[in-house]
């Protein structure tokens, strides 16, 4: 990243140019993160924001850089855009797993990513936000938790035949965070099931 931007740091580059190096400066001046480091490194990438820049591939592949680091170190990051800023926050707490889910949910720690990827193909974005699977549902419904403390409820098919990834997906739904999720898609199933007992 830092070679790049020596090669590219005039023009539009420029002030991409000297936000890197200044990060990059910081981080290797820390041999601990505290959260008030990765704020001041927010602070440094967002000062950007007020200049014209260029804020191509190689901006963008910074920014997932960075949110790699601060997931590493257990935080998460939110990209806004347009604007183009980040948050840096703590990261939410995970949901409890010694508690039962209501029926038909419960959960379970096979590893579907594979087949999730196999049904959303490489152009979904989807096939690359999945960090692991967290729970099943009836009808193949398949809870997972994404990158930037997001779910997603997938349908899987289980289809064996390769499909046209263009053309076709299985239903998902996004949710914000583990309340989200919990009330409007377990909780409103747990509903939905117990009436079909009736």
């Amino acid at each position: 990243m830092k070679n790049y931007y020596s090669a590219n740091s005039e023009g539009l580059f420029k002030p991409e140019a000297e936000t890197v190096e200044k990060i990059l400066e910081f981080i290797l001046s820390k041999t601990t993160f505290e959260f008030q480091d990765l704020k001041k490194i927010e602070q440094i990438f967002n000062s950007i924001k007020t200049r014209e820049h260029y804020n191509g591939s190689a901006w963008y592949d910074f920014k997932i850089r960075l949110s790699g680091l601060f997931h590493s170190l257990g935080y998460e990051t939110k990209f806004h855009d347009p604007d183009g800023f980040i948050t840096v926050y703590k990261k939410q707490e995970a949901p409890d797993k010694t508690i039962e889910l209501p029926a038909p949910w419960y959960w379970d720690d096979h590893n579907l990513n594979g087949q999730l990827r196999k049904e959303v193909g490489p152009f979904h974005p989807l096939f690359y936000l999945v960090r692991k699977t967290l729970a099943r549902g009836g009808s193949d419904d398949v809870l997972y938790k994404l990158y930037f403390n997001y779910y997603a409820v997938v349908h899987l098919t289980w289809s064996s035949r390769k499909k046209s990834w263009l053309y076709w997906t299985p239903h998902i739904e996004f949710y914000k965070n583990w309340k989200n999720v919990y009330e409007k898609c377990i909780l409103h199933d747990h509903g939905d099931f117990k009436l079909e007992g009736l």
